[in-house]
């Protein structure tokens, strides 16, 4: 019988080496063996105009190279002068030879540029162009309503509209209070005032009469921590005060009795009025508001 001679075998090692032999390029990197793609790119800034991603000592992938090495966006800043956008003259760099008298900041990615020479006010032009040569705007705070109305510059009291924006805070109280009155000449009996989000004040004297004025803020002067307010007269049971102005200034005081009601202090007249103890001679009112459920005066609406 003839024997046919065994069959050579392969080592498992010698296996390995075949598969690893017949795999695509990109299995290797930096002398490793790795199934997934190879971070080892960056993005070569020498031409800043067109850059390109090399494979080497970096540490991005392939495809993150590509997506951020591309020439950067032109800069301009706004001239103050012309009120015209020119270029910003950036000074990009690969090297501190390339910074006299400072060094390249090399961080992250790219491009780079030497250190504390990047032109201030820098933006790329579609954004300088927006916002140069615009015209500063101007504003007063309605401080009843929290509203910023816009004002030619110069006006007394104004301020930048940006400025306005993020402090004019509305002061206004809404809702239903009871009142009496403290001035020299007081009525006996109670009033009931509604404050109305449509900046609408509308109140009942003790004789039953209704009343209805717009109110905004004042820029005439009162005492330290009262809210300056005027306004007009557009309706009312009394025929003498309509159309006629009205000013007056409060105080809240939101914390009430016990945490179940609220006050205001308030002075009223048909002229300015600086304090509390002016208004002792027109008219003033100390107001009482419900804070909670435990409190409720529905039934007093002033329509």
């Amino acid at each position: 019988m003839i024997r046919r001679p065994p069959r050579s075998t392969l080592s498992s090692s010698s296996a390995a080496s075949d598969v690893y032999k017949r795999q695509p390029l990109g299995w290797q990197c930096l002398g490793v063996f790795s199934k997934s793609e190879c971070a080892d790119y960056s993005c070569d800034w020498s031409n800043i105009k067109a850059p390109k991603c090399m494979k080497g000592l970096g540490k991005e992938t392939k495809d993150e190279c590509t997506q951020g090495c591309k020439p950067p966006v032109s800069q301009f800043s706004c001239n103050s002068t012309t009120k015209k956008c020119d270029p910003c003259n950036m000074h990009y760099c690969t090297s501190d030879k390339q910074c006299p008298g400072s060094y390249c900041n090399i961080q992250g990615a790219g491009p780079w540029s030497c250190h504390g020479e990047v032109p201030s006010g820098c933006q790329d032009q579609a954004s300088c162009t927006t916002s140069c040569g615009a015209e500063e705007q101007y504003a007063i705070c309605d401080t009843y309503a929290g509203k910023c109305n816009p004002v030619p510059a110069g006006t007394p009291n104004a301020t930048t509209a940006y400025e306005c924006s993020h402090k004019c805070l509305e002061s206004k109280p809404l809702g239903t209070y009871r009142a009496v009155a403290i001035n020299s000449k007081f009525v006996r009996g109670e009033y009931d005032f509604t404050f109305y989000d449509n900046n609408t004040l509308h109140w009942r004297a003790p004789d039953g009469k209704v009343s209805v004025a717009s109110l905004k803020g004042s820029v005439e002067p009162v005492e330290d921590g009262a809210i300056s307010v005027e306004g007009t007269v557009i309706k009312s049971d009394d025929a003498t005060i309509v159309g006629k102005k009205v000013y007056s200034l409060f105080k809240r005081d939101d914390q009430g009795n016990d945490s179940i009601v609220k006050n205001i202090f308030m002075g009223f007249s048909f002229a300015p009025v600086a304090s509390f103890d002016a208004a002792m001679s027109a008219l003033e009112w100390v107001h009482l508001g419900c804070k909670n459920a435990e409190c409720n005066f529905d039934s007093a609406i002033v329509q």
